[in-house]
């Protein structure tokens, strides 16, 4: 595996700065040199204590004061009586010597001070910057993967060093994420990573020139578990800068174990919330079953008691009503049950059986079936020409549409029901019209929740049907709406769409 160096943040190594500074303090003593015939002599210190400002704004403090000191001895050396030597041949002279090295380091000290006071507050401009821009993408984040995604990434741009974010799976220390892609940590450092894991506490770089670990490493911990351990390459900088950046770095792990930590309630919550719509829709089966299957069973019962008992001395038109009110009820229980099982299917994860399908197929068939079931509602079907076919689960898609003119039916009584089918750009349409008195504005939103019934769906309706639709549209990509009442005040319009996503063939 390739393992990645810490990058300096410094742009320069800082042995140069002073370096450059000797040669500021040298080119102004070369011009003091060409131009002593007629530059006056109270000009001369001037110009090297410009050399000594130049480096104390360009490169900081301690650069400042060693130019301060190059430019004293420089100036004795070539321009102080006897010239060439360090040696001071009067009291006047060693009173002007140290009044220039006072005011040159001065001044060194002052810039010098000023230019790292503006290093630092450009410094931690830009590390606010960074944890402001971390802070709104935690915001953003719906898993612990995407925070620690984030937080490499903007851990790195503070530290301007690489970043891996380490995870413990089934007792193996593995990346989770890293910055840049592809970094990874040598022996010495995945031992300090196995320590921070085992302890919970920082383990930080060793410092250059020292063997050990080139990452500084961060626990991110949970519920007094360090679930994950982010490691920060070690920048080779003064200690102040240093501290600068272990202390962003360290609010950014707070506030990555803050944000994990919510993220893990929020989906504790869901997952709670999930459970008791669950335990709803069981107590509310049961509540259904005890309530919608005795009174078919209770008819089915006499029915048939009536028949065993006096079946022998009943007229032949009492039997046979008898016999078709019990057929009535099997198949209402039968209706029942369907609808039961089907829902459970759909509810436990049901995966659709795709293939290229004929939607004009689809539809006709929906038609037959709920003419079958409703022989007294007269069904009409109307089909776009050219109607594509689509990838889809034909029997789920004829099972949602037969369930939408099922429930058109009950509530049109003998009033027709239109199925009209057609396409344009973005997926292919079914719309199931109806007659009937409508659906209340402030009922479209729970039509389709299981159990729920319309006041006149009377005693055949179980309360799955739309719910069903809607759990199969899901699965096949779709949407359902229902549009009520029509512009004359009463009907409804169901429209079931499945989008085309590339899958439609002509």
């Amino acid at each position: 595996m390739r393992t990645l160096s810490p990058v300096a943040r410094v742009s320069r190594p800082r042995a140069l700065h002073y370096v450059v500074s000797a040669l500021f303090v040298s080119a102004v003593a070369l011009f003091a040199t060409a131009s002593v015939s007629w530059l006056p002599a109270t000009g001369l210190p001037l110009l090297f204590l410009v050399a000594v400002l130049g480096s104390a704004v360009t490169f900081g403090l301690w650069p400042g004061i060693a130019a301060a000191a190059f430019a004293f001895a420089t100036y004795n050396f070539l321009f102080v009586e006897p010239l060439y030597t360090f040696r001071v041949g009067s009291a006047a002279d060693v009173l002007a010597l140290s009044l220039f090295l006072f005011t040159a380091a001065l001044t060194g000290w002052l810039a010098g001070r000023a230019r790292d006071e503006a290093d630092a507050a450009t410094r931690r401009a830009a590390h606010l910057a960074q944890l402001s821009a971390f802070s709104s993408e935690l915001g953003d984040c719906s898993s612990a993967k995407d925070v620690m995604a984030a937080f490499s990434l903007r851990a790195a741009r503070v530290s301007d060093t690489p970043v891996v974010v380490m995870q413990q799976t089934g007792g193996t220390i593995e990346v989770a994420t890293a910055e840049p892609a592809g970094t990874t940590l040598d022996d010495v450092s995945m031992q300090a990573c196995e320590r921070a894991f085992r302890y919970g506490r920082e383990q930080a770089a060793t410092a250059a020139g020292w063997q050990g670990s080139r990452f500084g490493f961060y626990p991110i911990v949970i519920d007094a578990k360090a679930v994950f351990v982010a490691g920060i390459g070690a920048p080779e900088l003064d200690r102040l800068r240093s501290a600068e950046i272990d202390q962003t770095v360290t609010t950014m792990v707070a506030q990555a174990a803050s944000a994990i930590g919510r993220i893990a309630q929020t989906q504790a919550i869901n997952a709670a919330r999930i459970r008791a719509d669950q335990e709803t829709l069981r107590a509310g089966l049961l509540l259904s079953l005890s309530h919608d299957l005795r009174t078919p069973l209770a008819t089915i019962l006499g029915s048939v008691s009536t028949l065993r008992d006096l079946g022998h001395s009943m007229p032949d038109a009492a039997r046979m009503d008898l016999l078709a009110a019990t057929e009535e009820e099997t198949r209402r229980l039968a209706r029942y049950v369907d609808d039961l099982l089907t829902m459970t299917r759909l509810k436990t994860g049901l995966k659709p059986h795709l293939a290229m399908t004929d939607m004009q197929d689809v539809a006709a068939s929906a038609v037959t079936r709920a003419q079958a079931a409703h022989p007294a509602c007269r069904f009409g079907l109307t089909m776009k020409d050219g109607l594509p076919q689509v990838w889809t689960d034909a029997a789920l898609l004829e099972q949602a549409l037969f369930n939408l003119m099922d429930n058109a039916a009950k509530f049109s009584d003998i009033k027709p029901v239109h199925l009209s089918a057609g396409h344009d750009e973005s997926g292919v349409h079914f719309d199931v019209t109806d007659h009937g008195p409508g659906i209340a504005p402030q009922l479209h939103s729970v039509i389709f929740d299981p159990l729920f019934r319309g006041q006149d769906s009377g005693k055949s309706g179980t309360g799955l049907g739309l719910a069903i639709v809607k759990s199969i549209v899901e699965i096949l990509g779709g949407t359902v709406t229902v549009s009520s009442p029509q512009p004359e005040g009463k009907g409804s319009v169901f429209t079931l769409f499945l989008p085309a996503n590339g899958t439609l063939s002509s």
